[in-house]
């Protein structure tokens, strides 16, 4: 099994049994109401995961996982060191608030095709183009030629995406979907987390029923 399909099954089944278990729970659907996540809200979220399970059926099937495979190595690669790069740099701008900002340290790591790409580019290119912030990430050992080289990696993966993207012409316009509804999910999944977390705050054995007794399935970074 590919590791993005396991990425999004593990998501998929963690989501599933978050959800099924706020709406069927009668304390944890009140608990949650309180803090403005009322049944409509759990149950548009429960549509979406509907969908993205459709839609992620669908891409599984057809999809050519040779290319997929050989992508998902070359972006882990190159992830492990942008991830690296967003740590240090929150660090090094823990008290300047416009970098924070600017360089969006603050915000989800997205974790689709198209939403990784466009994030990890747009925070590398706004590094390089900022001689303070370089300045600031060389006292650790960071320098401008170590980002380019990041920037340059995702550029090269994306470059082996669009020849994967070519194989699969025919279901791109599903696989858009996906990334657009797994971004949205996920993130609504992250902020949906830390209300259960407030809500449930006395009630630990309900928290372990959701699946949040210990770390969540879902990264928020």
């Amino acid at each position: 099994m590919i590791k993005l399909n396991e990425k999004i099954e593990d998501f998929l089944d963690g989501a599933k049994l978050l959800l099924n278990k706020s709406i069927m729970d009668s304390t944890i659907k009140s608990s949650v109401a309180l803090l403005g996540y009322d049944e409509v809200k759990l149950t548009e979220a429960k549509s979406l995961l509907l969908i993205l399970e459709e839609l992620y059926d669908s891409s599984k099937k057809e999809s050519t996982n040779q290319y997929q495979d050989e992508y998902w190595i070359k972006r882990e690669a190159v992830n492990k060191d942008y991830l690296d790069l967003i740590t240090i740099s929150k660090i090094a701008f823990k008290n300047d608030l416009y970098a924070f900002q600017t360089l969006g340290l603050n915000n989800i790591r997205k974790k689709s095709f198209s939403g990784w790409f466009s994030q990890a580019l747009e925070f590398c290119s706004t590094l390089i183009s900022n001689l303070n912030y370089i300045t600031s990430l060389e006292v650790f050992k960071q320098s401008i030629v170590e980002v380019q080289v990041i920037k340059e990696k995702i550029l090269e993966t994306k470059n082996f995406y669009k020849v994967y993207q070519g194989e699969i012409e025919a279901e791109w316009r599903t696989l858009q979907m996906q990334d657009e509804i797994f971004d949205l999910l996920a993130e609504w999944v992250c902020d949906y987390q830390k209300i259960l977390r407030i809500a449930l705050k006395d009630k630990p054995h309900l928290l372990e029923t959701v699946g949040l007794a210990k770390n969540s399935f879902q990264e928020c970074l």
